[in-house]
């Protein structure tokens, strides 16, 4: 399952999964379900888009663990049952998926430009396009805000 924030963005929503993955205590099981979650949710992307991606990663490390899962499933969609992704999937055009550890973060640098996106997401509580403003002496209450990329021009 995944959200979706805005036409090219889109979230997974697992909250902490970073510190989950690194947790030292995690069994081999745990990690086989956190990375399972990763890629049915890749699946939900790919499949409601419908499009076949090439699909990259660095070696080594669970992003190219997420990359071979995905690969594999998709490989089997695409043998087993075409119909899901339909007739008009295009070949000679295809996205590219590219999957990273978040030990390389390059999001921060690929998302970070100059941006009241990023600023925002930086400075305030964004969650799910929405900005939470914490209680002030004007305001006893936090205030929620909205931000919708469409309607709104400042954005």
């Amino acid at each position: 399952a995944f959200v979706s924030l805005e036409k090219p963005l889109f979230s997974l929503h697992m909250r902490n999964s970073f510190a989950a993955l690194n947790d030292p205590r995690l069994t081999e099981r745990d990690i086989e379900t956190q990375l399972e979650r990763v890629v049915a949710g890749a699946m939900s992307v790919i499949v409601t888009m419908r499009v076949l991606p090439i699909i990259r990663a660095p070696r080594g490390g669970p992003a190219e663990m997420v990359a071979a899962a995905l690969a594999a499933r998709l490989r089997e969609l695409v043998v087993g049952r075409q119909s899901i992704l339909g007739d008009g999937v295009a070949l000679l055009e295809r996205p590219l998926f590219v999957v990273l550890d978040r030990t390389l973060d390059l999001p921060v640098m690929l998302h970070h430009t100059w941006t009241y996106q990023a600023l925002a997401h930086d400075l305030l509580t964004l969650q799910l396009n929405r900005v939470t403003l914490k209680a002030t002496e004007q305001s006893s209450q936090p205030r929620t805000y909205d931000l919708d990329i469409s309607g709104d021009s400042f954005w």
